[in-house]
């Protein structure tokens, strides 16, 4: 079973966030992209220190080390030899892109093979922890003419600086190109 969160963090929201989870959760370590230059992977002090736009939640305390393997020859690019895992002991966490204003959609997921297990609790346990802090309820307007297309939507995830800074608050898309755009209620 895969579990999924939709949210809206810019690079401010990310560090509140890391120094949130790693408050919550001592042993969760960020980990900068899929693929390494060495078999250990990357480790950050959080979200927003990681150059990739996928980072990884891993649950050190559910899983000692990772699964990692040698990238054949053909698929070492810019130094990176080793291939971690995308899901199973860890949680997804792909970025949200900015541009020109704009702050499309990002999301968190994990996989959750069988929910018995200290790995799938840990799993639960860091998404509700990041559901129940950062729930929003937005309005869907149109870009175009400034309708409300949508009103009270529930299920988005906004950061905190981006539900209380109305003014310094970049536009949020759904998708780069589409007419509508979120706003959070206050």
């Amino acid at each position: 079973m895969i579990k999924r969160l939709s949210f809206f963090f810019d690079r401010r929201d990310e560090e509140e966030l890391s120094t949130a989870l790693t408050e919550a959760f001592p042993a969760l370590k960020f980990i900068d992209g899929e693929s390494w230059p060495e078999a250990q992977p990357p480790i950050t002090k959080g979200i927003h220190r990681c150059e990739s736009t996928v980072v990884y939640l891993w649950p050190s305390d559910a899983v000692s080390e990772l699964p990692v393997v040698p990238l054949p020859l053909p698929r070492q690019l810019e130094g990176k030899r080793f291939q971690g895992p995308s899901s199973g002991p860890v949680i997804q966490f792909a970025r949200c892109k900015e541009k020109d204003g704009q702050l499309e959609l990002g999301q968190l997921c994990a996989y959750i093979d069988d929910a018995k297990t200290l790995l799938a609790d840990c799993h639960k346990k860091v998404l509700a922890f990041v559901k129940k802090r950062y729930s929003c309820a937005v309005d869907c307007l149109s870009m175009r003419t400034g309708e409300l297309l949508n009103e009270n939507v529930r299920g988005y995830l906004v950061g905190l600086s981006i539900q209380t800074e109305a003014k310094n608050r970049p536009q949020l898309v759904l998708a780069f190109g589409r007419d509508e755009h979120i706003v959070p209620k206050p």
